[in-house]
């Protein structure tokens, strides 16, 4: 398969997390910063294609004066719904080209869609799923007001498993970091129950990481033809990832970050790759409810330009450690020049 890069300007699964008093919005501001990146430092390497899909019309935005407008929220969930529909026939009309879509964000809600095309285009062939994020991001579709069923940015490893996408036995989160919450024990519970394994973030020693490595791919693979990988930025400790919608309490060092990408990527067969929740750190929660101001706009394009700057380092990671396979399942790969 050929890799191809494409561009999610989307970040509608925060503007509706917002409501519940999470996140930053700014991550639809991402793909462009990161493919800006990736094309001064890395491109020259490669011969890709890019492509940017058209969502900014189901950007709606959560504001202080529509926030507890359900008639807004609605809107929201139309809108995702929408965009959803179009990234998943686009992704499937990209693989079945005989591509391999590298994925640039945009939120986390667009891991679902995403994972749901490569599975359209390959009905035949079952998917497992490595994920690195510091968060679980299995919430339910929460109720707010009398709407019920909301799509944010925390729940698209439940939707994967919830219509059957990625069985629970074959999903692996790295990175996490636990709370003490009882959201978080709920989600911990949940994937626990659905046969997910959880890697937290402490565990993740550089000494230890080879073993970790070995054992995702193992669990991801076990009865599968392929694996997506979906790497969400704000695993990454703070002072390196600075532009992000939900910055991590600890995090993972760079050189965690890149040694388990391309670990994974040495060792099995990716067939759908992203990179989420770079952001340009617009509004937060707070600024919504309590209007309490974010950053200067100059640290904000600083902090954003930073982090675009890893995420395009992680595409270029992800892409220098392919391997060549050649399988029944899919079209045969060409190593990138």
């Amino acid at each position: 398969m050929t890799p191809i890069l494409i561009g999610c300007p989307f970040d509608n699964g925060i503007q509706t997390m917002l409501r519940f008093r999470r996140g930053i919005t700014g991550a639809a501001d991402a793909p462009k910063a990161i493919l800006k990146a990736f094309n001064q430092y890395f491109a020259a390497k490669y011969s890709l294609s890019q492509t940017m899909l058209p969502l900014k019309e189901y950007n709606i935005a959560t504001t202080a004066t529509n926030k507890d407008e359900e008639g807004v929220l609605r809107q929201q969930q139309q809108a995702t719904e929408m965009a959803q529909q179009m990234i998943s026939t686009s992704l499937q009309a990209i693989c079945q080209q005989g591509h391999l879509p590298i994925s640039i964000g945009g939120d986390h809600s667009l891991t679902y869609p995403l994972c749901r095309g490569v599975h359209q285009a390959h009905p035949k062939q079952r998917l497992g799923m490595i994920y690195i994020d510091a968060h679980l991001d299995m919430r339910p579709l929460e109720r707010y007001g009398s709407v019920n069923g909301v799509i944010s940015s925390g729940n698209s490893f439940r939707q994967l498993i919830k219509t059957n996408i990625i069985d629970g036995q074959n999903m692996v989160a790295i990175g996490i970091y636990p709370t003490s919450s009882e959201l978080f024990r709920q989600l911990s519970q949940f994937a626990y129950q659905q046969g997910a394994t959880i890697i937290y973030d402490y565990q993740c020693k550089l000494d230890r990481l080879s073993g970790i490595i070995a054992e995702a791919v193992a669990l991801a693979s076990t009865g599968t033809d392929g694996i997506y990988l979906s790497v969400d930025i704000d695993a990454v400790e703070a002072s390196a990832a600075p532009g992000v919608s939900a910055v991590a309490q600890v995090g993972l060092t760079v050189e965690q970050l890149l040694t388990i990408v391309r670990g994974i990527t040495q060792q099995t067969k990716v067939v759908g790759f992203d990179v989420v929740e770079v952001s340009s750190r617009r509004h937060s929660w707070q600024s919504i409810f309590a209007g309490e101001t974010l950053e200067s706009e100059a640290d904000k394009q600083a902090k954003l330009a930073q982090t675009a700057t890893l995420a395009a380092q992680v595409i270029d990671c992800f892409l220098s450690a392919r391997p060549l396979y050649r399988t029944k399942s899919f079209s045969a790969e060409t190593a990138p020049k």
